[in-house]
């Protein structure tokens, strides 16, 4: 849920690494190679806000190939981020518990693209954390904002 920087990963990743290098290890192994391989445990204290609900396990049997080529993808650095007047419009997300991608790193994308970054009290995976509706209502909000009810 929370936005990747338009410059892609690889600054997070360095700074993770420096910061919180379980967090790194397990996340590299599972992208390196399957996420059944790493220790949940570890991803899962530092992606969710205290610790991963009982859904979140479910998660790990989504994981199929696409979605884990997708997550490689990410991980390094995107030559060329879309230029700012190609895209729609778009909301930002970051979180103050994030471990992944800094709220430093949100503010700078929605600066990149024109707009202003939403910061939840929320971890990474907010969308499978107990508490995904702080996420579900400032994207209702967004939605209704940009769009209309």
């Amino acid at each position: 849920m929370m936005s990747v920087p338009p410059h892609g990963l690889l600054p997070s990743s360095m700074s993770m690494y420096a910061t919180n290098p379980g967090l790194w290890t397990e996340l590299r192994r599972s992208v390196a190679g399957s996420v059944r391989e790493a220790d949940l445990g570890i991803i899962e204290r530092n992606m969710f806000l205290n610790g991963a609900p009982p859904t979140a396990r479910r998660l790990r049997d989504l994981m199929t190939e696409p979605a884990e080529r997708a997550s490689r993808d990410v991980m390094g650095m995107i030559p060329f981020a879309p230029m700012p007047w190609a895209m729609p419009k778009l909301l930002v997300v970051g979180g103050t518990q994030d471990r992944f991608i800094p709220v430093s790193d949100a503010h700078l994308t929605a600066m990149y693209y024109g707009t202003r970054a939403v910061i939840l009290d929320a971890a990474h995976a907010v969308m499978a954390d107990v508490n995904w509706r702080v996420a579900a209502d400032a994207l209702a909000d967004w939605l209704a904002e940009c769009f209309g009810e």
